[in-house]
């Protein structure tokens, strides 16, 4: 199970390079329920993610998923990268360490989402 919640940023963190990276592609062949590839630095991925129906009942802004992760080898990926239509989302995901001992991701848009920051 994934709960995820997203906030705004009034600034980004200084000296974001301190923190480590993971340089994104993923793409998309069915959105309901989610079916996901995605390349991280050099690992690659199948995500399978379905919603649990509890968006916004205990805290506003919380999703909650279902979310089942399989590995693939690059020729896999590469395989069903072709299925996407060239539709890519290209990001930069920033690991960084909360005060409270949560993580924090902080996504960096490029490409056609280029300006876009989570």
């Amino acid at each position: 199970m994934e709960i995820e919640k997203k906030f705004l940023l009034r600034r980004l963190p200084e000296e974001l390079d301190r923190y480590p990276v993971r340089h994104m592609e993923q793409g998309y062949l069915c959105t309901d329920p989610v079916i996901r590839i995605r390349k991280s630095n050099d690992r690659y991925i199948l995500t399978y993610k379905s919603r649990m129906g509890l968006e916004g009942q205990n805290d506003q802004g919380v999703r909650v998923n279902q979310e089942v992760e399989v590995p693939l080898n690059q020729s896999g990926y590469e395989h069903l990268r072709e299925k996407t239509d060239g539709n890519l989302i290209r990001k930069d995901r920033y690991i960084i360490p909360l005060p409270d001992g949560h993580t924090g991701e902080l996504d960096i848009f490029h490409g056609v989402l280029e300006g876009l920051v989570f």
